[in-house]
This record gives C-alpha cells, sequence and structure tokens, in this order.
C-alpha cells in the first residue's frame, strides 16, 4: 500500500526514528506487522527485524524486559533499572543493522527516556514506533495514518471487494452498494475488514 511504500521510504532514506501514528481502526498494528514481514530480507543476516508488542509498557524496566525477552537477551539480575536498559543497548550496539518496532508503545517520561537510550547507543538500529504523542527526540519523523479514501474506485472500496471476495466467494454486491458500506464506516480499514466476515448479497444495507 501507499503507507508501506512511504515509511519504507522514511526508512530508507536514513531516518532513524519513525513514530507511526493514527485514530482508532486505521490499521496501524496491521501495517506494522506486515512491514516487519516485507523487510525481514533486508536485515538478515545482520541485526533482524524485530516486531514487539510494547502494549503495557509503562515505565522503562518493563519495557527493556519486554525488549530483551524478544531479542532472546537474558537480562543479568540484581543489576539497576538504567543498567539493565544500557545492557538492551549494548546488545543493539552489537547486532549491527537491525530494525525494532514498537507496537503500542505507551508514552511516559520513563519509556521515552529508555528509548533515548538506546537510539543513542545503537546508531545502526532504526526504531518504527507506534505511539499517539510525539516522542520528542532528535531526529524523530512522525508518518500519519488516515482513513482510506472513499471514492467508488478507491482503496477502501478495493478492499472490503477484496475482503468479501475472499471469504464469501465471488462478490454481486455492486460498487455503489460497496461504497455506501465504506462512506458508512468512514473508510477505517479495519472496520471494513470486520464487517465483511458479515457481509453478504443483500445485507449490506443493514
Amino acid at each position: 500500500s501507499g503507507d508501506l511504500a512511504g515509511v519504507g521510504e522514511l526508512i530508507g532514506m536514513g531516518v532513524r526514528l519513525v513514530r507511526l501514528m493514527g485514530g482508532e481502526g486505521v490499521g496501524r498494528s496491521k501495517l506494522v506487522r506486515r512491514f516487519a514481514w516485507d523487510n525481514r530480507p533486508l536485515y538478515q543476516g545482520e541485526g533482524g527485524t524485530w516486531l514487539i508488542d510494547a502494549t503495557g509498557c509503562a515505565d522503562g524496566m518493563r519495557l527493556a524486559y519486554v525488549v530483551a525477552t524478544a531479542l532472546d537477551l537474558p537480562l543479568v539480575l540484581g543489576r539497576t533499572a538504567e543498567d539493565s536498559l544500557r545492557q538492551v543497548g549494548r546488545a543493539l550496539s552489537y547486532r549491527g543493522r537491525t530494525l525494532v518496532i514498537l507496537d503500542g508503545f505507551v508514552h511516559d517520561g520513563d519509556t521515552v527516556r529508555a528509548l533515548k537510550g538506546w537510539f543513542e547507543q545503537a546508531l545502526d538500529t532504526r526504531f518504527l514506533v507506534v505511539c499517539a504523542e510525539r516522542l520528542g527526540l532528535p531526529g524523530e519523523i512522525t508518518y500519519e495514518l488516515d482513513p482510506l479514501p472513499m471514492t467508488e474506485d478507491g482503496p477502501a472500496v478495493q478492499l472490503l471487494r477484496e475482503r468479501v471476495e475472499v471469504l464469501h466467494g465471488d462478490n454481486t454486491l455492486d460498487d455503489e452498494t460497496l461504497l455506501g458500506v465504506v462512506r458508512r464506516l468512514r473508510g477505517f480499514p479495519l472496520a471494513l475488514e470486520l464487517v465483511a466476515t458479515l457481509l453478504h448479497d443483500g445485507d449490506a444495507g443493514a
């Protein structure tokens, strides 16, 4: 999609910290999952691509634990939180070219400081962070996801048509009917995918 290409272009240009934002239902998590999968070959043989669910990590130590677990990095017991954060940063710096994707990042002074430390330690690591609030870190670039354009031949109608065909076989709903559904759901990709599971011939106007 255009958003996948847009995020990829930023990181390909050398941007090391991209913050992905957008309202509920625009498909942030789906996009980063697809982005992680598509970019695996670019980091294979080096640091790798890591998609990490940071939901609920409201402090730096918890975030360090989740990231370390994903990286298969045992944190040394008895260390301070700062030491653990630095340990994660060093591990990333040793791995070379790496892509770290933090989905559901919780914006907090502690977690932002942790991310800042890793960003400064691991110079070959690219970070893609799903977060509603600006991180306020040097070099941060924001990419905002919007609902899909709601036109008769636009991507929202195409998405709905494709999902209906996959789930229910041949689609006999015309473009006008599909466009009506798209407009009622305001072009949000997640809502379109959910409604496609329920959409059958004749009930699009329900």
